[in-house]
């Protein structure tokens, strides 16, 4: 499974205003001026299509609430449905017990300045540093270079999961499945 951060990776977001060109989230519990990052659509796009030769899918992991989370998906049309999108209500803090993380073979991509929440995601989906990839931090700049450079992180991803396929085949050789 490919895992996906929301803000500072998909969107940024402030309290106020900002400029025309924001989108006023309203959720439970507040309410937000949005862009969406250039190129964001797209991504997901090659990220679920990687996902879909894998069996697999894209889901949204994020520390923020699931509301505004499920509020800035319809907005921008990520796409994903709600069961794929898993929010602080229901992870954040949880200490589950190692044999209980979600998914030890999944891939995250998360923003390079929260370090703290990659630790936090990571153990929540039980993987290592090793099957993070992390993208520049979107800022709200028009001139975002994410959309030149996402192809080169689905590539990354891509050799990670590929890494989980020789994995299996190797485990299957040796009669470990």
């Amino acid at each position: 499974m490919i895992w996906v951060d929301l803000d500072e990776t998909l969107v940024h977001s402030l309290e106020r205003p900002g400029s025309k060109r924001r989108t006023m989230l309203v959720f439970e519990g507040g309410k937000l001026w949005s862009l969406a990052r250039p190129g964001a659509r797209e991504f997901l796009g090659a990220l679920r299509q990687l996902a879909a030769r894998d069996s697999s899918e894209v889901r949204l992991l994020t520390t923020a609430l699931q509301a505004y989370a499920c509020q800035a998906n319809d907005v921008f049309k990520f796409d994903f449905t709600p069961a794929q999108i898993v929010a602080r209500e229901q992870w954040y803090g949880c200490g589950m017990p190692q044999a209980d993380r979600v998914d030890h073979l999944g891939v995250l991509i998360d923003n390079v300045s929260a370090p703290m929440a990659h630790i936090d995601k990571c153990e929540y989906l039980g993987i290592d540093a090793r099957r993070l990839v992390l993208v520049p931090d979107y800022r709200g700049h028009p001139f975002d270079r994410f959309p030149k450079n996402w192809p080169a992180v689905v590539a990354q991803v891509k050799a990670i999961l590929r890494g989980n396929s020789m994995m299996d085949d190797l485990n299957a050789v040796r009669g470990d499945r």
